[in-house]
């Protein structure tokens, strides 16, 4: 199993010290002060700048406790709910191609945080074994030099107990580009991309984290693997909705 690779808060006073925190909405500097242990209910967000903070739009459903918001009536999923935090708004659009492409791995830290108070509750709810990050492929895990997901999940893991496998699943496929194709494109992008490694039985309650969901291909494909292997019952959680409306 993998370990939480988590270093002593006091290196993390010290580096904040050195190379101070960025607001993830704006990316400019916030004031020196302890956040890394802060309580998850503290207002304003220690990592947010409060005028920044209003940009961002927390989904109806997060803020008032989540439930399903994918309707099955247009497709049958292989996974059972859907929570997601923020609308994927310009403000949300910016900030994440930053943490997922320009190596803002510390967006993490902000954006776990928020994930575990909003929708910490339901997450617990749903009684899951294990987080299963959305893995990225090789050549672009050495490219980019992390995984965004896996970032979250471990973030989660930390606020909420729940233990973070990476371990489970590997990307076997370099799939395209996902933002440039269509529903129907990203399905056939995604077919095969996954294999299993391993699946101990005692894991039968899967949590699948990723940063957005769009179409739902990458979380379906990741789904009917973890079911192939064993588990009985998929969720997903992600940091943003596409599509969610204003």
């Amino acid at each position: 199993m993998n370990k939480h690779p988590d270093p002593p808060w006091a290196l993390r006073d010290l580096a904040g010290i050195l190379f101070p925190q960025r607001c993830p909405v704006c990316d400019e500097p916030l004031a020196f002060g302890p956040r890394y242990h802060a309580p998850l209910s503290a207002i304003p967000d220690p990592y947010f700048h409060p005028d920044c903070f209003k940009k961002l739009k927390i989904l109806a459903c997060a803020a008032k406790g989540p439930g399903p918001i994918l309707s099955s009536s247009e497709h049958v999923w292989s996974f059972e709910k859907l929570l997601s935090l923020l609308h994927y708004n310009e403000a949300a659009r910016f900030s994440v191609a930053r943490f997922k492409y320009h190596g803002r791995q510390d967006f993490s830290i902000p954006y776990g945080r928020l994930m575990a108070r909003y929708l910490g509750d339901a997450i617990r709810d749903l009684k899951g074994d294990a987080l299963v990050p959305v893995p990225i492929h090789r050549s672009r895990l050495c490219s980019r030099g992390y995984n965004q997901a896996a970032l979250l999940a471990w973030e989660l893991e930390r606020h909420l107990g729940i233990p973070c496998r990476e371990d489970l699943v590997m990307r076997i496929k370099h799939t395209d580009a996902q933002k440039e194709l269509g529903r129907r494109e990203r399905l056939l992008n995604m077919k095969d991309a996954f294999r299993l490694r391993r699946m101990p039985r005692e894991l039968e309650r899967i949590i699948i984290v990723d940063d957005i969901f769009t179409t739902g291909s990458t979380a379906e494909s990741l789904s009917r693997v973890l079911k192939e292997g064993g588990a009985s019952h998929i969720f997903v959680v992600t940091l943003c909705l596409a599509g969610a409306g204003e």
